[in-house]
């Protein structure tokens, strides 16, 4: 099924004659709740905060008090049309999703957590045997009639009354809806009794505490992965890996025994204790706001459209297989707004079968650094993205970049801090072991793992290589660097712990942004 996701999403959400999903939300609200146009808008714009108020109008700390809210509440139904519309990257997530069920042969399908239905409406419309399940009435009534204004049907299941049938669906899937859970492993259980053997479950979940969503109760990933296996879950084989690549986890119901689930679950409940798990609810001070921190990417890409103009021809040095991170939030927008704002992007890299895969480059060829096939003073702006690492020789390599550069033209580098804990253990773990080792931890294919040498990444050193290569002006920013390896055990716990002490002391932050003239 090769079509624009966001494209599937919006249609599948979208009223008959709308053409804006904003619009349509909105008009949906109205119509059902009786409101005008203006005061649904209003209603939806202010839904976030006016979720956060209810939440906070009384104490929820049991598995009763929590559910009581979501029975209640109506401002969440608002704000979650609203993040539907307004985010369609974000939720084009679950496009893939029914592409990759559709491609197992599913057809029995459920919604666990299904919120305003919008999964329903998608899944309804491609021939799936549909059923929502959620513990609020106000949101599952409300999902009835959005199906039924479309001619579509479901079956619903108010968890607060009724169980899940047992050994039913091909495919179920719990988006946004672990960190909302009181006992999560409670609610694996129940879904692995849902599953048929063999059928799979699609997850995801989002750790720390959240200021604007203190719904949000999942200080870290333990409570999940202590649940998986010990309720007949096993990891999904590598068909899953496009799937991971969301950040979403895919679960097979096993064929294991009971004694094997019970086995596994023991030693994840040692694995996965609150000794060896990082708690992600570091404070900012006393009575403040958990640390939000943004990614380096993010800084990395602001600054280079800073840089660009109409006229800058542009050189991106390590160009890999896409200019922008496909795992970055808004990454098919931020990468066609960015080559709005250049002459001519050029991408230049040593792996032929990246230069291959490449499409967000107007131009490119396989080439190695220290030997860029170009004429001199050819390029304004030079890049290089997280590729210093692992250049072995940087000082030939930034010679030849300062080469092609027009007088006054930029160098921007973005890269590991030497002082970075990953850099650390990448250090010392040799090169052949890195492709196994992070194609397991991370959602990266070994073939993307390169050997890294770690020559271009100390302040000192990066300061003298520039001024041998002839660059007169420089700048060196250390950035602080989100957790990644929360699921890790003892590593979130080191992770984390050494985050800390980089927001004290700059020198340890993860990763540096170099710019240079």
């Amino acid at each position: 099924m090769k079509r624009n996701r966001v494209a599937v999403w919006r249609d599948a959400l979208l009223l008959p004659g709308e053409t804006d999903l904003i619009a349509s939300g909105v008009r949906e609200l109205a119509e059902y709740f009786g409101l005008s146009e203006t005061e649904a808008r209003r209603r939806c714009e202010s839904a976030l905060l006016d979720s956060k108020r209810e939440w906070e109008a009384a104490t929820r700390r049991t598995p009763a008090q929590i559910a009581d809210f979501y029975r209640h509440t109506q401002s969440y139904l608002f704000e979650h049309i609203w993040w539907h519309a307004a985010d369609l990257e974000a939720n084009a997530v679950n496009v893939a999703l029914l592409e990759y069920a559709q491609q197992r042969g599913a057809h029995s399908y459920l919604d666990f957590g299904s919120g305003v239905g919008a999964n329903a409406l998608l899944a309804a419309r491609y021939g799936f045997r549909v059923t929502l399940a959620d513990i609020s009435r106000t949101m599952l009534d409300f999902a009835r009639w959005r199906l039924q204004r479309r001619g579509l049907s479901a079956q619903l299941i108010d968890l607060q009354q009724d169980e899940l049938p047992a050994a039913q669906f091909d495919f179920i899937t719990a988006m946004d809806v672990m960190e909302h859970l009181a006992d999560p492993a409670a609610e694996l259980r129940r879904l692995s009794r849902a599953l048929k053997p063999g059928a799979q479950l699609a997850l995801n979940y989002r750790v720390g505490l959240d200021v604007e969503r203190p719904m949000h109760l999942l200080t870290n990933a333990a409570p999940i992965l202590r649940g998986v296996r010990q309720n007949g879950l096993r990891a999904a084989g590598r068909e899953a890996d496009e799937i991971r690549r969301f950040d979403v986890q895919v679960y097979e119901r096993s064929a294991h025994s009971s004694l094997a689930d019970w086995c596994l679950g023991a030693y994840d409940q040692l694995r996965y204790s609150r000794w060896l798990m990082a708690d992600n609810t570091v404070m900012a001070g006393a009575g403040s706001a958990p640390q939000q921190v943004r990614h380096p990417q993010r800084c990395y890409f602001e600054r280079l459209g800073q840089l660009l103009s109409t006229q800058t021809r542009w050189l991106d040095v390590g160009c890999g297989r896409q200019l922008v991170p496909w795992w970055l939030k808004g990454q098919e927008e931020l990468e066609a707004a960015l080559k709005r704002q250049t002459r001519g992007l050029v991408g230049i890299d040593p792996d032929g079968a990246a230069v291959h895969d490449n499409r967000s480059c107007d131009w490119r060829a396989q080439a190695e650094a220290t030997a860029l096939p170009f004429a001199n003073d050819s390029f304004a702006l030079v890049t290089s993205n997280m590729v210093f690492e692992h250049v072995e020789q940087p000082l030939p390599s930034l010679t030849e970049i300062r080469r092609v550069l027009q007088p006054g033209g930029r160098l921007l580098i973005l890269t590991p801090n030497w002082l970075d804990l990953v850099t650390l253990a990448a250090r010392v773990i040799p090169n052949r072991l890195h492709p196994a080792l992070v194609s397991r931890l991370e959602a990266r294919a070994a073939k993307d793992v390169y050997p890294t040498h770690f020559r271009f990444n100390r302040p000192r050193t990066i300061e003298q290589l520039l001024r041998q290569a002839g660059f007169r002006h420089w700048q060196i920013e250390p950035l602080e660097q989100p957790d990644s390896y929360a699921h890790v055990p003892l590593v979130s716990k080191i992770e984390t712990g050494w985050h800390r002490l980089a927001r004290r002391w700059p020198a340890l932050r993860g990763t540096l942004l170099i710019e240079a003239e």
